[in-house]
Parts: C-alpha cells; structure tokens; sequence
C-alpha cells in the first residue's frame, strides 16, 4: 500500500488491479462542488467507485453557547480548514456571521 499526498491510497491486489481509496479525483470521479458533506471515495481495480458521505453536525448547544459568549462580551468567528461550503453551513446553523474556510 502507499499514500498519495493529497489523493488518497493505493494498494495493488493479488490479481495486479490497484484498488484506490480517496478524494473524487483520486478514483475517476468528478467532484460536485455544492457537495458539503465529507465524501470518501473507493474504487477497486476498474470497478464501479463507491462513495462514503460524513456528515459533521454540531453539537446540540452551539448556539446556546455563541449566545452565551456574545452576552459576555466576546466576538465569535468561525476559522475552519474545511471547504468553504461546509464552514458555511456550520456557521449559518450557529449563528456566526463572521467566518473563513
């Protein structure tokens, strides 16, 4: 097996298929750039690819607690390494206008 910085993984199989797992690109596919969720992709040999969709939720008092930090004087804004449509689901569902992906 072997790791692909910013693809994914590749293993060749007993057979001499190369089984991949990884971003869309990574298998064959074309990304959906609205997607928001996680998606994880898998693809063996020159099959069909397979998609693994994660979905992040909040916790149930994040917008409890951006009140609570607001009411005591603090300013709230999201920073986020994730794609610019998940952070701003994530912000939009809390309550935070002020956000960067």
């Amino acid at each position: 097996m072997r790791e692909i910085p910013g693809s994914g993984l590749a293993c060749e199989t007993t057979d001499g298929a190369e089984d991949r797992l990884g971003s869309a690109a990574w298998v064959g596919v074309a990304p959906d750039a609205g997607d928001i969720a996680a998606t994880l992709w898998y693809r063996r040999g020159k099959g069909e690819p397979v998609s693994f969709h994660f979905e992040d939720a909040l916790r149930a008092d994040a917008r409890d607690v951006i009140t609570s930090l607001r009411q005591a004087g603090f300013d709230v804004e999201l920073l986020s390494g994730d794609r610019p449509a998940a952070v701003k689901a994530a912000a939009d569902a809390a309550d935070i206008a002020t956000w960067q992906a």
